[in-house]
């Protein structure tokens, strides 16, 4: 499987007319996740910040739809199949 860095998949949306942010909020459309590097981490926990403000926002009815780094390289492919 092909993955890309985080600043380069951040490049691919950037070119397909997305805005790519560092953050969530109620605007964000997609969460990318990938492995987390465990020692990121804050101590006790399992997921990265972002992705609990993402499950925090679709609790509360928001739209942010969490996609693994390999939907993500499937999503964009379909970009490039014309």
């Amino acid at each position: 499987m092909t993955t890309l860095t985080r600043n380069d998949a951040m490049k691919v949306v950037e070119l397909l007319g997305g805005l790519p942010k560092n953050s969530v909020t109620k605007g964000t459309d997609y969460l990318v996740v990938g492995v987390p590097d465990v020692r990121s981490l804050a101590e006790g926990t399992s997921e990265s910040s972002k992705l609990k403000g993402a499950k925090t926002l679709r609790e509360k009815g928001g739209k942010v739809k969490i996609i693994t780094d390999s939907d993500f390289m499937e999503l964009i492919s379909t970009f490039s199949k014309d």
